[in-house]
């Protein structure tokens, strides 16, 4: 069974996805740790349990913001950085966190090419993208 014991309380261990999953029971009784445990591997072989990522329901705006406040208000360039964000939050504000992949980033970088903004502005956009990515992560 791929139930074990950290300090007091009961956590489980699985495979999904090729992935090694540790979840907590966040209970202490045994009996109890091992329903929830039989609960999720049903949920599992059904294909029904999903992992839901942290932040999966935040928009592009709210971390671009976040970032603007928490960061590049530190800044010395301030007005640089909070350009960048602007300029990505005006394009991608609307998306979840979740929907920004590559191809809406190589779309994005295609419309500015076309605006006609510099390649070097394009990576700074990207960087500043990328940072608070970044920072939003180790959150």
């Amino acid at each position: 069974m791929g139930l074990f014991k950290r300090g007091q309380t009961w956590w489980m261990r699985f495979s999904y996805k090729g992935r090694q999953i540790r979840k907590s029971t966040e209970t202490d009784d045994k009996k109890l740790a091992e329903r929830i445990y039989k609960k999720i591997m049903g949920q599992v072989a059904e294909g029904k349990w999903f992992e839901k990522p942290l932040g999966a329901d935040k928009t592009f705006k709210e971390m671009m913001e976040k970032y603007k406040t928490e960061h590049a208000s530190q800044k010395a360039s301030k007005k640089s950085f909070e350009g960048y964000a602007n300029n990505l939050i005006d394009r991608l504000g609307d998306l979840l966190i979740t929907e920004i992949t590559p191809k809406v980033v190589n779309e994005y970088k295609v419309k500015r090419r076309k605006d006609g903004v510099k390649p070097a502005t394009i990576n700074r956009e990207l960087a500043t993208m990328k940072k608070a990515f970044n920072l939003a992560i180790r959150e």
